[in-house]
């Protein structure tokens, strides 16, 4: 599977059929609030957490350490922004190389460093990243990566001021592989995952699924525990049809 951009692939693909389905699992609150209020101990974000837990399940998927994860990012980061009406989103490459020997809770430290300075550097137009990484674009397919990670949080907010969630029940991105997560607050909060059926079979990502959500649950039992550690008692069998390729 070409997670990443591999132009000597894409050269003679002119338009691309999207052919997604989505698995979703729902959650209660304490689920995130677990994650939540031991993220908040160490300093980082829940963001952090999960993006430290989709780390260590592609690692031990694909032994690779360093797999670009795209997230969006509202480029309001300047004094003054948060007024303007618009759309403001950008895409921006999240590249943190799993070490390890590393213990987990080391491992979301470094997750949280990644996020911070990826949005430091929000405003960079997703274009110019991918120019200045060298990769030809092609219209058919997002460059850089083909996994997306995202926490959708707008209604997790309660109150007078509080919006009634609408969520989709079929997919809505074209990545190969795309983490969706549905923050509720006390409502609790669904987790979709979205993916390119012609790749991956229901039964794979429905395995997939569980095991990213085992993961970002059990990282505060496992912060002392070394990557190398939790990622061997973790079974991963055949959880994707193809290798992720790099380059």
């Amino acid at each position: 599977i070409d997670f990443i951009q591999n132009p000597s692939t894409q050269n003679n693909i002119e338009t691309r059929q999207f052919h997604h389905s989505l698995r979703r699992v729902e959650l209660g609150a304490d689920f995130l609030k677990n994650i939540s209020r031991w993220t908040t101990h160490h300093g980082c974000s829940l963001f952090s957490a999960l993006y430290t837990a989709l780390r260590l399940v592609l690692y031990k998927i694909e032994d690779n350490t360093d797999t670009p994860v795209l997230t969006v990012a509202a480029n309001r980061q300047l004094p003054g922004q948060e007024l303007i009406v618009g759309c403001f989103v950008n895409a921006v490459p999240l590249i943190s190389p799993i070490k390890p020997e590393l213990s987990i809770k080391d491992t979301l430290l470094e997750s949280h460093t990644c996020l911070l300075d990826t949005l430091d550097n929000q405003i960079t137009p997703f274009q110019n990243v991918v120019s200045s990484i060298g990769i030809k674009r092609h219209k058919d397919r997002i460059p850089i990566s083909q996994v997306f990670l995202t926490i959708q949080n707008a209604y997790s907010v309660s109150g007078p001021s509080s919006l009634t969630p609408c969520v989709p029940d079929y997919p809505i991105s074209a990545y190969d592989l795309a983490f969706i997560i549905w923050d509720f607050g006390e409502k609790g909060c669904a987790v979709h995952l979205e993916y390119d059926n012609t790749l991956f079979t229901e039964e794979r990502m429905d395995n997939l699924l569980s095991k990213f959500l085992e993961q970002a649950q059990a990282l505060p039992c496992q912060e002392k525990k070394s990557v190398k550690e939790v990622c061997s008692n973790i079974l991963y069998s055949n959880l994707l049809t193809h290798h992720i390729q790099t380059q």
